[in-house]
C-alpha cells in the first residue's frame, strides 16, 4: 500500500490545491502525453494522468521527493494511464537553459511560478499546449507576446470555453495592456472577466 508524500500532502492535498480535476480535463480534451512542467515543487498530481512529466524546481527539498520509491510508488496508484509512469526532475531555475530537446513537449504548464512561456516556449512543440493561469501574469504574458494563440478558457467551475474569447484580457475602462507593468509587478491585471486558467496554442512560426 503506497503511502502519500509528506510534501504533497502538506502544501496540496491539506491546501486543497491538488488540481486533479484540471489535470483530468486537460488530459481527456487534448491528450497530451509529455509535458513539460517548470516551477513544480512538489506538485506531483501531472503524472497522475500524463505518463511523462519533466519537473523543474530550485527547492532543494524536490529532487529527494521526486526520486524517492514512496513518490513513485504513489503514483502508479493514483495514475489513470496504463503503463509505467516516466518521472524526471530538474533541479533548476526556469529562466536558465535546460537539459530538454527543443519543441519535443506536447503541454508546457504554467501555474504560479513566474513568466513560464517567456523562458520555456522553446521546448514546446509547434501547435503543442499551454495551460496557464494569470497569477504571476504568465497568461497575459502568453496573449501579448506573439507566440501563441488563445484557444479556450477554464471557467471556475471546470469547463472548457471556447467562444467569447474576445471578453477576456479586456478592462472595464478601454486602455492597453501595459506588459513592462506586468514582468514588473509579476501579477496578473484586474480584467473585466478573469478565467480560472487559459489555453493557448503554440504559434507555427
Amino acid at each position: 500500500m503506497s503511502t502519500m508524500p509528506k510534501l504533497y500532502k502538506k502544501f496540496f492535498v491539506d491546501n486543497n490545491n491538488e488540481r486533479k480535476e484540471l489535470f483530468a480535463l486537460i488530459q481527456q480534451e487534448y491528450q497530451s502525453k509529455k509535458v513539460l512542467y517548470p516551477g513544480s515543487f512538489t506538485h506531483i498530481a501531472p503524472s497522475f494522468y500524463f505518463q511523462e512529466v519533466v519537473y523543474l524546481d530550485t527547492d532543494k527539498r524536490c529532487k529527494s521527493f521526486f526520486s524517492n520509491s514512496e513518490t513513485i510508488e504513489f503514483v502508479k496508484k493514483n495514475k489513470k494511464y496504463t503503463g509505467i509512469p516516466s518521472i524526471q526532475f530538474h533541479e533548476t531555475d526556469f529562466t536558465k537553459e535546460i537539459d530538454e530537446t527543443p519543441e519535443y513537449f506536447d503541454l508546457l504548464i504554467s501555474q504560479y511560478s513566474g513568466f513560464i512561456s517567456k523562458y520555456c516556449t522553446k521546448y514546446l512543440k509547434k501547435d503543442g499546449i499551454l495551460l496557464a493561469n494569470d497569477s504571476h501574469g504568465d497568461a497575459t504574458y502568453a496573449y501579448v507576446s506573439g507566440d501563441y494563440e488563445l484557444i479556450a478558457v477554464i471557467t471556475d467551475d471546470m469547463k472548457i470555453e471556447y467562444d467569447n474569447l474576445d471578453t477576456y484580457f479586456l478592462f472595464s475602462r478601454k486602455k492597453e495592456i501595459d506588459i513592462e507593468k506586468v514582468l514588473t509587478d509579476m501579477k496578473g491585471p484586474k480584467y473585466k472577466n478573469i478565467a480560472y486558467s487559459y489555453i493557448f496554442k503554440k504559434n507555427q512560426n
